[in-house]
């Protein structure tokens, strides 16, 4: 029994290194993608910029080429989402009003909810600009909204995503569970609730 034990571990582990392997080639893949699409998104947004530039200031044309310079600044987004997620990206921190963003990203959101669920949004007036990535910051509330949204297995309900700013005393701060040393002072909070 002990050997047939072993023996089951043995391929166990394996097929967890077969798995580790694939999702490390998946990375690779995603990043090469990733960065060539970037590459033409590049020539399709200067193409665009080139179009504005020739465009008479009262021309209907323009709220078309906003439009499209918006999504292709988006699908860039993704771009570094995923380059970020290869390994292959840098991480661009940049100062950001969270409600505004949110906002900005609030079509995105409301896809990701199941159609018997409302999205409300909570988000507390003029806060302060956090540092941010802003590829990351759309990731992450993808996430927890799809997550809220599974979590609701097809039931009516709301998710609700709240934004707020509390002041931290370093008492209170060295009880949380962060390893950083953070200095007290006023935080921006976020929520995804179901």
């Amino acid at each position: 029994s002990e050997r047939r034990r072993v023996a089951e571990e043995r391929v166990r582990l394996e097929e967890q290194i077969r798995e580790a392997q694939k999702l490390e080639s998946l990375g690779v893949l995603a990043g090469g993608i990733a960065h060539d699409f970037n590459n033409l998104l590049m020539a399709i947004m200067g193409n665009l910029e080139l179009i504005n530039g020739c465009l008479p200031d009262d021309s209907a044309g323009r709220k078309y080429v906003r439009s499209a310079e918006k999504a292709s600044q988006r699908a860039t987004d993704l771009c570094g989402q995923m380059l970020a997620y290869s390994g292959r990206g840098p991480i661009t921190r940049q100062p950001m009003k969270l409600p505004g963003f949110i906002e900005e990203i609030r079509s995105m959101l409301e896809v990701a909810v199941s159609k018997k669920a409302t999205l409300a949004l909570d988000l507390g007036g003029d806060l302060p600009a956090i540092e941010a990535d802003r590829a990351q910051m759309q990731q992450v509330l993808m996430n927890l909204v799809t997550n809220a949204s599974e979590a609701l297995r097809d039931q009516p309900g709301e998710i609700r995503i709240r934004t707020w700013t509390e002041t931290f005393s370093s008492q209170r701060l060295t009880e949380g569970v962060l390893k950083e040393q953070l200095t007290e002072g006023p935080y921006v909070g976020l929520s995804v609730t179901d």
